[in-house]
């Protein structure tokens, strides 16, 4: 069904050809390009200061792979848009552009309007490594330096 390489990851579908795909409420173009992005303001019960990176990615949960949308990040964890609910302590792997995937657990999935789901989940097994957060934060033209 899907190619191997010899390498141990998998080679994620592209996006325009997965069926199973998320509908922001405003649609894609007002979703990928409104509201403000960059760093947001920090929150007093959150450890790690997010980032608001809106960005197209393939999503794979057990043997689902679904076309969502990056919605923020941090060194901890990530928010994604997806098109199906993924229940809490799932894991799931996302792939964004040419980056090497990362897998993190859901911790909270909530309808964010039809035919959409806002999932939350933390990186495992550990964290981004600083490298990997700046690599993320250039996607969304932010630079760390």
């Amino acid at each position: 069904m899907l190619d191997q390489s010899v390498s141990p990851q998998i080679a994620a579908p592209e996006w325009d050809a997965l069926p199973l795909r998320a509908e922001p409420p405003e649609g894609e173009v007002r979703y990928l390009h409104g509201g403000a992005l960059g760093l947001m303001r920090p929150e007093s019960r959150r450890s790690h200061r997010r980032l608001a990176v809106r960005r197209r990615v393939v999503l794979a949960s057990g043997e689902l792979w679904m076309a969502g949308y990056l919605h923020d990040f941090s060194a901890r964890g990530i928010g994604v848009l997806t098109p199906i609910q993924i229940l809490p302590n799932q894991s799931a792997t996302v792939f964004v552009d040419d980056l090497p995937p990362w897998e993190f657990r859901l911790r909270r999935c909530r309808r964010f309007g039809p035919g959409c789901f806002f999932c939350g989940g933390d990186f495992f097994p550990r964290g981004l490594t600083p490298r990997q957060f700046a690599d993320l934060a250039k996607l969304g033209g932010v630079s760390l330096a």
